[in-house]
């Protein structure tokens, strides 16, 4: 028997505004949901299934990180007919624009990319800087790269903002003091790269920040030849690219003391 279903009749609690008629085995049509009272698109023949729109969900939504896929999130609208729908930032060239969350995991830009790739608008006018720029990111996820296992091996990564677009690692850089004679380095040791945690320090400050240099016997004996009328005990670590209390302990015969 042909369903029939009239302007204004209610199917499961759903009041049906709008019959499109029959297209196939889909049935188009406009319902008003009977939680939040709001009208909606929807295939009248499924609503007998249906508790709402989308609107009610037993189980509450986990709360949204700050991006997905490097797009900003600045407002999350929840569940849409059935669907989650957030206001983002592209992440190109960061026009505002809505969309539904497992499509923004999977896009590129918001439209404006085209197919194209990211090209850094400071390729041609800080070539060290983006040479800089990709180094950091062999490190932290090349696993060929020689020193990825210092650093994407124990977890070091880039932050969303610059993994996703070089143009704003670039911009941070040359806000904070960048130049062609400073290297780039986290404060915090064990955290990855991002504004919070970087800055632009000198190649003498970052080796003696370094943990490469492991002191032994031999390092421990020529510390003690140095001559210490002419050089001090920062010099002598800068030369082995050591810490200063570590050689200063060395000299004292704190550590080391049986050779």
């Amino acid at each position: 028997m042909k369903l029939v279903i009239k302007n204004y009749e209610k199917v499961n609690d759903f009041e049906v505004i709008e019959d499109k008629g029959r297209v196939g085995r889909y049935r188009p049509g406009i319902a008003k949901c009977p939680f939040c009272k709001l009208n909606f698109e929807c295939n009248i023949y499924n609503l007998k299934y249906l508790k709402s729109c989308g609107c009610f969900n037993p189980n509450p939504m986990p709360e949204l990180d700050k991006f997905i896929n490097g797009f900003e999130v600045l407002k999350d609208y929840g569940r849409v007919n059935g669907n989650r729908r957030v206001k983002v930032k592209c992440k190109i060239c960061e026009k505002e624009f809505d969309g539904q969350v497992q499509n923004i995991k999977l896009a590129k830009s918001c439209g404006c990319l085209k197919g194209k790739e990211i090209i850094c608008k400071y390729k041609n006018s800080h070539k060290r800087l983006l040479r800089i720029y990709r180094n950091m990111k062999s490190r932290c996820y090349n696993i060929n790269h020689k020193s990825y296992y210092n650093y994407g091996k124990k977890g070091i990564d880039i932050c969303n903002e610059w993994l996703i677009n070089p143009d704003t690692f670039c911009k941070w850089s040359l806000e904070n003091n960048y130049n062609d004679s400073l290297s780039i380095d986290r404060i915090d040791g064990t955290k990855g790269y991002s504004p919070e945690n970087c800055r632009w320090i000198t190649v003498t400050e970052q080796n003696r920040n370094a943990r490469t240099n492991v002191m032994n016997k031999d390092i421990a004996k020529m510390i003690r030849k140095e001559d210490r009328s002419i050089m001090t005990v920062q010099q002598i670590a800068d030369k082995y690219n050591l810490a200063r209390t570590t050689v200063s302990s060395v000299l004292n015969y704190y550590t080391w003391n049986n050779i």
